[in-house]
């Protein structure tokens, strides 16, 4: 355990590194220093590069493990997991906006400290610098990259559009649901397992096993955070847990306990989104069941990745650290 997490804190000081450079290359502060300040803060980092907040840095992470499972190294895939979390920053800016979170890995949301207008541009900011980087990654890496990336954009954003859209539903299936989160959060992690095995060069059958484990485990990643968004502690996850009942959010054991009671779905149509209510709801949703049937579904999908991580033949340092990161994700805040 201990070389793993020597490992992937390396790979952690890389990333910040790579990220802080990228940033400083775009000489923004000489030219906006503002701009310059608000992008590192969304990065998470502070004026000299530290990382000053609790970003985790998972998609980045998951991509230089993986190439480094499949080839040995990671090297090749620091500026493709540079450009994911750059992508994944701006798409939190602009998440935070839209659900009018205001808090972020325990810190004001952007759009708190800066207002709605700034906090906008600086996340297109992002989007347009992670484009950069993924263009200067692929002129080594090729076009595979390119594709694989704009397949992951455009699937994450269709994902947003769907979770926006169903707040003004009153019923959503577990299909429906199940659909928006394939873009949502999905196709990040997803992708961050798909991007790092191109990285590495691995072989059609391993590419496509790393993209089933990356499936499994961005379905859990985000039922787990559909029960913190209701259960959890927001000092210890560091974002609001209320926001999900106030926007009415569709989130997996809102729509399980909506479509199993009837009273507490007539109950929710009427309800205006006051946050004094937000206690009742949460219980109301555990007292359905919401609770327990969400933890059943992510710790299924958890148990299927695992098992097919452990089924392929890359027997190094850093599938052990690879493995070792997947179990710290699912113990956040249980």
């Amino acid at each position: 355990m201990g070389n793993s997490l020597d490992k992937t804190q390396r790979i952690l000081e890389e990333v910040n590194r790579t990220l802080f450079e990228l940033v400083k290359a775009e000489n923004l502060a000489s030219r906006d220093p503002i701009l310059e300040e608000m992008i590192l803060d969304a990065l998470g980092l502070d004026q000299a590069g530290s990382a000053v907040t609790g970003g985790k840095r998972v998609r980045p992470l998951i991509c230089c493990l993986v190439c480094g499972a499949v080839s040995g190294d990671h090297a090749s895939a620091l500026l493709i997991s540079a450009a994911l979390e750059m992508f994944h920053n701006f798409t939190l800016v602009h998440d935070d906006i839209e659900d009018q979170g205001e808090m972020r890995r325990g810190q004001p949301s952007l759009w708190k400290k800066w207002g709605v207008s700034l906090s906008l541009n600086a996340g297109d900011y992002l989007s347009a610098l992670s484009y950069k980087t993924i263009h200067q990654a692929a002129a080594i890496g090729g076009i595979p990259l390119l594709t694989a990336f704009d397949a992951i954009v455009t699937r994450l954003i269709f994902g947003q559009h769907r979770d926006i859209s169903f707040e003004s539903q009153d019923e959503v299936s577990e299909a429906a649901y199940l659909e928006m989160i394939d873009g949502k959060t999905v196709a990040l992690i997803q992708g961050s397992f798909e991007l790092g095995a191109i990285a590495g060069k691995a072989s059609a059958d391993q590419a496509a096993q790393l993209r089933l484990i990356g499936e499994q485990i961005g379905l859990a990643f985000q039922m787990q955070d559909d029960y913190l968004g209701i259960w959890g502690d927001a000092q210890k996850i560091g974002k609001s847990v209320s926001t999900d009942i106030t926007t009415k959010k569709k989130t997996l054991p809102i729509q399980y306990a909506l479509n199993k009671d009837a009273d507490l779905l007539a109950e929710w149509k009427a309800y205006d989104g006051n946050p004094d209510k937000v206690a009742y709801f949460s219980e109301r949703l555990a007292a359905a069941g919401a609770d327990e049937y969400t933890r059943a579904c992510w710790q299924r999908a958890m148990d299927d990745a695992a098992a097919r991580l452990g089924k392929l033949p890359l027997d190094n340092e850093y599938q052990a650290a690879l493995a070792a990161l997947i179990d710290q994700l699912m113990v956040r805040n249980k």
